[in-house]
């Protein structure tokens, strides 16, 4: 069990110093040793988004999610993931899906905020953007969306 968590805690190191390639690495060791471990498939899949690899990403967080359904890391990545993949409903799902968790994160608003302005549900984005402000008043790309939405109300 120790290796496992030192080949995690070394993908880590990698990923903090931008060495995304040995990252993957290490991250496909510590789930060789421990393929249950829904942590090292999320960042896995987050250190591919990094690198550009989409169709692996997603995959990852599959994973991840089989493993532990409530992994809400995850099922942002992968909401975030499908949204820029222009699957909106399929992200709008990942979204609710962790607002049944917790009402408390602020990235789900903002995303889901994104979701509906791109479905062009304007006062419905808004509502979520506003609930994300609540949690973080100073995100500069959430004010920004909220300006862009309500330049578009006028």
């Amino acid at each position: 069990m120790k290796e496992h968590i030192a080949w995690h805690e070394t993908a880590e190191i990698y990923s903090k110093a931008e060495m995304y390639e040995e990252a993957v690495v290490c991250y496909d060791r510590a789930i060789e040793i421990n393929p249950l471990d829904d942590v090292a498939w999320f960042r896995k899949g987050f250190t591919l988004f990094l690198l550009d690899k989409n169709s692996d990403e997603l995959k990852c967080y599959n994973k991840a999610l089989e493993i532990n359904p409530k992994n809400i890391d995850a099922l942002e990545n992968k909401g975030a993931h499908l949204l820029r993949l222009n699957r909106d409903q399929e992200a709008m799902e990942c979204f609710d899906e962790v607002l049944e968790i917790t009402q408390r994160n602020v990235c789900i608003w903002f995303n889901r905020g994104m979701a509906l302005k791109k479905k062009g549900k304007y006062w419905e984005a808004l509502l979520s953007l506003d609930k994300g402000l609540e949690l973080c008043p100073d995100d500069e790309d959430a004010l920004r969306c909220v300006d862009d939405i309500l330049m578009r109300l006028i």
